[in-house]
């Protein structure tokens, strides 16, 4: 109970918001919603149901929170959209949207995920743009933590894919923007509400989205895009996935937490892994987290990673991880699961990694790669950059990720093999 008490007034500074919004939702009449709603032209070419919102102060308290009668039925289904607002940066000859959708958590229940949509503006080919699904990097757990709520759009070479007339599906991932909680770094989840955030692109009109896609991740989003590569076939068959890009991915977990025991570079990254498995896995957060780890929590649910960052500064990791952590079987059982590369991907894969990186060790990454060709994957590319860290590897990685993107497009035959590379 006493650590009930010291978190309570960190958790109200996270649950005010929605108990705010709750309450103006109680206070609306179902009209009065409905006049929230916008009737822009293309209203009638959406599918039946998907509620339209205006870019305007009051709907942007509502947009995130879907009726609660609301009756999810199947994944991948667009629920509601908004254009950008106005005070959100797009690039020129882009148009831009937030958007909820359906998807699943690790239970297998249906939940609602934001995320947002960005699109060339000018007339479509034939069939619609390219799309690249973009699974972003750690950014926290709190709700302001949502890459679809920034004031910027936070996609690398965003402009590029602009203006090489790509489409780009962001997803927030589940629980991160809605309600809920994000369940990091697991896998599987990551896959599905990237996959699915691709689906609902293509009920956007003007968006204009094809299904022929790349996944696209770095860090956290390089995990969630290999996955993807794994399951896309199974999860999504409607959708032609070409390739699979993953820069600086989390691999081998269970070898990662030896390291993160050993340096504090990724300890708030493994405080937000324990909190996290906490809830999605039902792992007892003292077999994770020390006393002393536990009694900083609070701030996962207000701050941002810069926020966990400074709040854990000052530890070291055995003042925060249990001495006994990896004796846990279910725990390294569980890690295992999230490893990416252990099932089939049939499409070509490229990773990129730092060589200097010191949150993902490269060693780490040339087992993985490793792992994939020795498992008769069809063909996966490792490039290393000796001088790139885990911040400089997408601007040290861009000629390579682009033309790797540009020729599985253009259906450039990809020969089979595995190529390991330094630059």
């Amino acid at each position: 109970m006493g650590l009930v008490r010291k978190l309570l007034p960190q958790l109200n500074e996270y649950i005010l918001p929605y108990v705010l919004v709750a309450l103006l939702l109680f206070a609306l009449s179902g009209a009065a919603v409905e006049s929230l709603l916008t009737e822009p032209s293309t209203i009638n070419a959406y599918p039946p149901g998907v509620q339209v919102f205006p870019d305007t102060s009051v709907a942007e308290g509502l947009f995130y929170f879907p009726p609660a009668h609301e009756r999810l039925t199947s994944t991948g289904k667009l629920l509601r959209v908004e254009a950008m607002p106005s005070w959100v940066a797009v690039p020129k000859g882009a148009r831009a949207w937030r958007i909820l959708y359906t998807s699943k958590m690790p239970s297998g229940s249906l939940t609602v995920v934001s995320g947002f949509v960005v699109a060339p503006s000018r007339p479509s080919p034939p069939g619609g743009f390219p799309v690249i699904a973009w699974a972003h990097a750690t950014t926290g757990l709190a709700y302001l933590c949502a890459p679809s709520r920034f004031a910027y759009l936070d996609i690398p070479y965003l402009e590029t894919f602009i203006a090489k007339g790509y489409v780009v599906a962001a997803t927030d991932y589940q629980g991160l923007g809605t309600t809920g909680t994000l369940p990091y770094l697991v896998g599987s989840a990551e896959a599905e509400a990237l996959l699915d955030s691709v689906k609902a692109a293509e009920q956007i009109p003007l968006a204009h989205a094809s299904n022929n896609v790349i996944a696209f991740g770095y860090s956290e989003g390089g995990q969630g895009a290999l996955f993807a590569g794994q399951i896309a076939h199974s999860y999504s068959p409607s959708l032609h996935l070409l390739g699979v890009v993953a820069e600086a991915p989390p691999t081998h977990l269970r070898e990662l937490m030896v390291q993160i025991k050993n340096s504090k570079a990724d300890l708030p990254f493994y405080v937000l892994l324990a909190y996290a498995w906490s809830i999605t896995y039902h792992q007892p957060l003292n077999d994770m987290l020390t006393p002393t780890g536990m009694s900083r929590i609070g701030v996962l649910q207000s701050q941002c990673i810069a926020g966990i960052q400074e709040a854990y500064g000052n530890l070291q990791p055995n003042q925060v991880i249990p001495p006994h952590l990896l004796h846990h079987r279910r725990l390294s059982r569980l890690l295992k699961e999230n490893d990416p590369g252990r099932s089939p991907i049939t499409v070509p894969v490229l990773i990129t990694q730092g060589g200097s990186d010191s949150i993902i060790p490269v060693s780490l990454t040339e087992e993985t790669t490793k792992m994939m060709c020795d498992n008769e994957h069809d063909t996966v590319h490792l490039l290393v950059f000796p001088k790139a860290n885990h911040g400089t590897i997408l601007q040290a990685s861009r000629r390579a990720v682009l033309s790797f993107m540009d020729n599985r497009f253009d259906n450039v035959k990809v020969q089979r093999r595995c190529i390991f590379q330094r630059y």
